[in-house]
């Protein structure tokens, strides 16, 4: 009867497992999320003065494009004016290209699934680079700098993963 009862448990505990195991899976677009985003901050006297969260558009496949595409999620501390640029930082590749254009946009006017990423008290830009060549693209690095916090590099370089069907 013991026995019983002890077997009937490890099988009920492996047949459990399994099953969550599989939740755990992330959908092919949170695969190329996680693989395509990084952070940077940048902190000075213990104190964080700038977040951001890029996320390589290019990389994702409902958002491919010509040209390189970042989704800047922004997050500034203090009390001045929330607009990055204009309060003196810069975004710029590694090899000194400067971006076509920089659009502020509304987290409304992002999909439901980007919507879900990015931080609810952050402002949200589109950054636009010309396109880049191939030996650019395999290893691409977005700066962040201020003339008085310094600088940070978000590196995207990174191997493709394999195309499966999830979901």
């Amino acid at each position: 009867m013991l026995r019983s009862v002890l077997l009937f448990c490890v099988c009920l505990f492996l047949v459990g497992c399994a099953s969550i195991q599989s939740s755990y899976i992330p959908t092919l677009s949170e695969e190329e999320y996680m693989q395509a985003t990084r952070k940077a901050e940048l902190i000075v006297d213990d104190t964080t003065k700038i977040v951001v969260v890029a996320t390589r558009m290019n990389i994702m496949q409902k958002y491919k494009s010509k040209d390189e595409v970042f989704l800047l999620d922004v997050y500034e501390s203090g009390d001045g004016k929330k607009d990055f640029i204009q309060n003196g930082y810069k975004i710029y590749l590694q090899n000194k290209t400067k971006p076509l254009k920089i659009q502020k946009i509304n987290k409304d006017s992002l999909d439901e699934f980007m919507q879900s990423k990015v931080m609810r008290w952050s402002e949200q830009y589109l950054v636009t680079f010309a396109p880049q060549d191939k030996k650019t693209t395999d290893s691409l690095t977005l700066v962040l700098e201020h003339e008085k916090y310094g600088k940070n590099f978000l590196q995207f370089g990174y191997r493709n993963i394999k195309k499966e069907a999830r979901e």
